[in-house]
This record gives structure tokens, C-alpha cells and sequence, in this order.
């Protein structure tokens, strides 16, 4: 939910905390790490999304998410048992995915970052190359 008000007035107004974030002329990368799941959050997936979408104007092609949180939801998760044992963040994967191609999740347990990084460059540069300035 601080994603989504960080991005609508007042806080991107003119005279908000945040004002000249957002530029026409460039995507809105988002990203987000956390070992908790959303439960403690205001809002909902269908929110959380609206308000990035509208934030670029409506144009959800200007948007790329990436989440790195809990897996084990997944089957052969890395968060699944121990040492973690971490709880699913079903919201989460659910507002990462609904960006399609332009939304990347990774397991918050991974020992190493670098790879789901790199992937996310790359998702971020096709973004970038396909983003048209209106």
C-alpha cells in the first residue's frame, strides 16, 4: 500500500513529498523485497496495480515490477521448510504476475541475488526499448 499512495496525490501533487517522480518520459520500475506476507497491507492486487497504472497515465506498458519475497507457495519452493519456513505471499505473486512479461518474482530465500537481478535488467531494458513517450 506505500508503493500505491507513494505514487497518487497528495504525496506526487505538485508540493507532495514526492512530486517530480513521475516523468512522462520514462517507465516506472517498482521493487520490492520483503520476508513478510501482504497481510498487514491496506488494498488489494486489483488497488496496488490501478494505482501504478494510472500513475504512468493509464499506460501499464510504462510499468515493470519486481518482487522478491516468499516462494513457498510454490511447489519445490526455496522458502518451503526449513531453514525458513517463510508463509506464502499469494498477493504478492498475484500483483508481480498480473504484469505479465513486465513483472518478475524471486524467492526473498535465494542464497544469491545476481541472477534474478540480471533477468530483471533485462526485463527492464526491453520495457524501456518498447516505452513510447506520448
Amino acid at each position: 500500500q506505500a508503493m500505491a499512495e507513494a505514487v497518487t496525490p497528495p504525496l506526487s501533487a505538485a508540493g507532495g513529498c514526492n512530486a517530480g517522480f513521475l516523468r512522462s518520459d520514462s517507465i516506472l520500475v517498482v521493487t520490492f523485497i520483503t520476508d513478510e506476507p501482504e497481510g498487514a497491507s491496506d488494498g488489494n492486487v486489483a488497488s496496488w496495480t490501478q494505482a501504478l497504472i494510472d500513475a504512468k497515465n493509464g499506460n501499464m506498458e510504462a510499468v515493470y515490477v519486481l518482487g522478491v519475497f516468499s516462494d513457498s507457495d510454490l511447489s519445490g519452493g526455496v522458502c518451503d521448510g526449513p531453514p525458513f519456513g517463510l508463509d506464502p505471499a499469494p498477493m504478492l505473486r498475484s500483483f508481480v504476475e498480473g504484469f505479465g512479461e513486465q513483472g518478475q518474482a524471486c524467492s526473498i530465500c535465494l542464497p544469491s541475488y545476481a541472477d534474478c537481478f540480471a533477468e530483471a535488467v533485462g526485463g527492464i531494458k526491453t520495457t524501456c526499448d518498447n516505452f513510447v513517450v506520448e
